[in-house]
Order: C-alpha cells, then structure tokens, then sequence
C-alpha cells in the first residue's frame, strides 16, 4: 500500500500501534517470566531446597535413589508418588504427618525427579521398582509401615505386595490405577515411536513447561486457586534431562489391555485398607471400579472418602484432610 496520502498515513499509523502493541506484549512476557523465575529463585520453599533436604542411597543396579526421611516417631509411613510426579507431591502433607508422630519416607523412584534416570527399559516396569522401594527400607532397617500410593504408584505398590506380603501394615489408596474398570487413558499407547516421542514432550525444553502444566491444570479442579510459580516449578524441574525413559515404559504399558490384573493378589493381601479418591478424576475413575475394590480390598464403607470437588492430585487440594484421616485410620 502507498505510504502517501490520507490513507497512507492511516496506514503508517496503524503499522505504528501494531509494532508498539508487539513490543509491549514482548516486554510484559519477559517481565513476567523473570519475575515468576525470581520469585522461585527466591522462595525458600523452592524445588531446589527441596531436593537438598533428600538422602540419596545406592542401589544394587549402580543407580542413586534419593528419598525425604522426616520425623522420629515410632510409626512410620512410606509416601509413594505416581507418573510423572515425585516426592514433591506430597510436601504439604509431610509437616503435618510429623507433627502427628509419624516418621515420613518419601522416595523419588526410579527416573523420576531427584533419582537417577539410567538407560533402559524393563529396569523402570514395576517388578524392579517395587524392588527398588524394597532395597530402600532395608536400607533404613525399616521392616513395616503405613503406605500411601497414587496413580502408577499403584502399579509398583501391588507388585510389591505381590513379592512382600507381610511389610505393610495398613494401606492408603489415593487416586491409583487398580483395574482396568476404572482406568480411562485418553490414548491406547504402545512400545512404539508414537509413545517414544510423546514422552520426550514432558522433557524437551520447548515443550515440557506447557505439557506438565497442562497435566496440572487437567488434574486439579481449582487449578487458578492452587498453582503458583513455586509449586508448579517444582513439578517442571524435575522432568529435565532423560525423564522420558521412566515415562516411556510406563506409558508404553498403559492402555487396558496389557494392564496387570491384581485382584488375585489384593484378595490375598488382608491388609487394612482406606480409599481417598477424588471424584472428578477422568482418568482414574472410583465409581466403575468402586465395588470390585472395595471387594478386592475389603475396605469398610467408612473407610471411603469420596471428595466430590477434587480431581486428580488430591494432595495439593486437600493435605490436611488426608491428613486427618490416615491420622484417624
């Protein structure tokens, strides 16, 4: 279009307001993003201290295994994270559990968060992990205690009681994968390219801030009011590096029909049991599976808690809730 004449200098106006408009939304992304990376640079409650309260440990395979142990008491409980999270989850829950006598372990398994993340793929299915979790509470001289399990957490959490029936005591279910009744991926993965590259967007630095804070956003039901920088840093950090590798296999694995059936083993198990479920979960759904858990595990009606405002990741929703009822259980 011709800069001269009326139109012209509309023209060169509106070119004007269009390139200042760019410039201000460039400035106010990058303030944004440097104020957002300052105050979790700067928060003592950061990822990064985080992973400095952690012991690590060797394990058999050469890889370091790192875990929160927190609190003296007599009682201990085990807190087992799910996919893609680490101990990380559960760090508003800790305090409270310590204050209430409780000696807290929370691992990082395998591939995930502060742990290492070696090559391979059978080393990540849930036979070694439980095996894993296993070598760590020997290592503590641990031999029983209350264990919490979430999501995939589920996973390793049957298969170890598969192969140590007699190490826990009492048994916390939030949000896992159980049956296939209850278990609604949105896709049907297999070990393939497919699933190969969809890991790799939790871990690629282009992608992998937008695809674990759209996991977050899809798993709370108050996202807005939970997030914030500090909490979802906490979550992104930890995917850096070869985090794909742990994601690959589970998800390579997790469609329905190659889903490990476990009533056998959880009608075998006789251990006392509570469910904490959020209601709202897509994914991992209570009511198709309710009354074949509930059988499998003989849980007691009162030992149910349904939250009917919560989605996925319960403990960022309501720690203390499930606070105060493992403390009652």
């Amino acid at each position: 279009m011709s800069t001269r004449g009326p139109l012209g200098k509309i023209w060169n106006v509106y070119l004007f307001m269009l390139k200042t408009i760019g410039i201000a939304l460039i400035a106010m992304t990058l303030f944004t993003c440097n104020s957002s990376k300052r105050m979790v640079r700067n928060s003592p409650n950061n990822y990064y201290h985080w992973t400095q309260k952690q012991n690590s440990m060797a394990l058999s395979n050469g890889s370091q295994l790192h875990y929160i142990d927190e609190g003296e008491g007599q009682k201990v409980i085990v807190l087992l994270h799910g996919i893609p999270t680490s101990s990380w989850l559960y760090r508003l829950m800790i305090p409270s559990l310590v204050k209430e006598g409780y000696r807290v372990i929370a691992p990082d398994m395998l591939g995930y968060g502060n742990s290492s993340k070696p090559r391979g793929y059978d080393i990540y299915n849930p036979m070694h992990q439980q095996g894993y979790l296993m070598e760590l509470m020997n290592s503590l001289k641990i031999n029983n205690w209350t264990h919490v399990c979430h999501d995939g957490g589920g996973l390793w959490t049957w298969e170890f009681i598969k192969n140590n029936p007699n190490h826990i005591d009492k048994l916390i279910v939030l949000n896992s994968v159980i049956f296939a009744e209850g278990f609604k991926p949105p896709m049907q993965m297999k070990k393939n390219w497919f699933t190969k590259t969809y890991t790799k967007l939790y871990t690629t630095g282009i992608s992998r801030k937008s695809t674990i804070e759209g996991t977050l956003k899809n798993g709370l039901s108050n996202h807005n009011d939970v997030c914030t920088p500090v909490m979802t840093d906490g979550y992104i950090s930890p995917m850096k590096g070869k985090a794909h590798r742990a994601l690959y296999q589970f998800f390579s694995n997790a469609n329905t029909k190659s889903l490990p059936d476990y009533e056998s083993v959880l009608k075998n198990c006789n251990i006392p049991s509570m469910v904490i479920w959020g209601a709202k979960d897509k994914i991992l759904q209570w009511e198709p599976q309710k009354e074949k858990v509930k059988n499998a595990l003989k849980v007691k009606d009162k030992d149910i808690h349904i939250l009917a405002d919560a989605t996925h990741f319960i403990q960022e929703e309501h720690p203390n809730e499930i606070v105060n009822w493992i403390k009652d259980f």
